[in-house]
């Protein structure tokens, strides 16, 4: 297996998982709404899209299907991107991530079934302990010593991490006919076509000019779609590469970065980010839990 895009996939994930801690910052603490902020990423992302477009061209004879599975993988993204982010802005990250990183069973017996790829059984083993780390560090300590599971978000974030697995599953079959960096340039398009459909009203625009320096603001969060963008690019790169399940296995060891993120971050910038109530018991599941996920893509290296 070439480690090339493993480590694609690896930075990929990486930056990914800035970008979500960093959203999580913008949605609780800094936008009065979700639509306001898929806003600003609608517009901005369009913008860049409409210029890639022009810098990669497609290849000749590329067919109208390419262009509807393109455009059907992007819907899936909208889906998936919009229930997340609703997600953060009502829960600590630390929590909502793992759960939204379930995709990878969906991954793999999708592409098993429509595209054809095979697993060896260490694979499934990788897929199943870093899901398995994902859901265990989902679970909560209540007052009273007890773990139970965090439901409030758990259909909405297993709704999203479908959705991101059928889109991965399209993007994979359409990088067979176009590069990476035409899927990237439709990805981007249809999807913050998209959000400006959906979001642009003036009672959002409203919302958007009374942010507190809305220009300041608005900067931040487009500086933080450009990283987005990028690991997207690394994303959709390493997907066509590598096999989509276990790049989609890899993007999922997410909820790693994510804690690691948090604990600086509540560290060194207290109340940056919507936190919960901190107890040696949640964090010692945590930990676990983490342990659990980077044994999983451990054992992806070892295949």
């Amino acid at each position: 297996m070439s480690p090339a895009w493993i480590a694609l996939a690896l930075a990929s994930t990486g930056v990914a998982a800035l970008v979500n801690t960093l959203d999580s910052h913008f949605l609780s603490r800094r936008m009065p709404g979700l639509r306001s902020y898929l806003l600003i990423i609608g517009i901005f992302t369009m913008l860049v899209a409409v210029v890639m477009l022009f810098i990669f061209p497609f290849p000749h004879g590329t067919g109208l299907r390419i262009y509807d599975l393109a455009f059907i993988s992007a819907m899936l993204r909208v889906g998936a991107v919009s229930a997340l982010m609703y997600a953060m802005k009502k829960e600590d990250i630390s929590r909502i991530m793992p759960l939204a990183s379930t995709a990878p069973i969906f991954v793999a017996i999708m592409a098993v079934v429509f595209l054809g790829e095979s697993l060896r059984y260490t694979q499934w083993l990788a897929i199943a302990v870093v899901v398995t780390g994902a859901i265990f560090i989902s679970f909560k300590c209540g007052e009273d010593g007890s773990a139970h599971f965090h439901a409030s978000s758990f259909f909405l974030l297993i709704g999203s991490s479908l959705l991101f697995a059928a889109s991965d599953v399209f993007n994979k079959y359409t990088m067979g006919f176009i590069s990476y960096w035409n899927s990237a340039s439709l990805s981007f398009f249809f999807t913050s076509l998209a959000f400006v459909i959906m979001c642009l009203r003036r009672d959002v625009l409203r919302q958007i000019a009374g942010i507190d320096r809305p220009w300041r603001t608005s900067a931040g969060v487009a500086l933080n779609q450009v990283a987005a963008m990028f690991a997207t690019v690394l994303g959709f790169w390493a997907i066509q590469n590598g096999q989509v399940s276990l790049a989609s296995t890899i993007f999922n060891s997410k909820p790693l970065f994510v804690f690691v993120y948090a604990l600086l971050l509540a560290r060194f910038m207290p109340g940056f980010l919507l936190e919960s109530k901190a107890d040696r018991r949640g964090l010692a599941i945590k930990i676990i839990a983490t342990l659990m996920i980077v044994g999983g893509i451990a054992l992806i290296f070892l295949v």
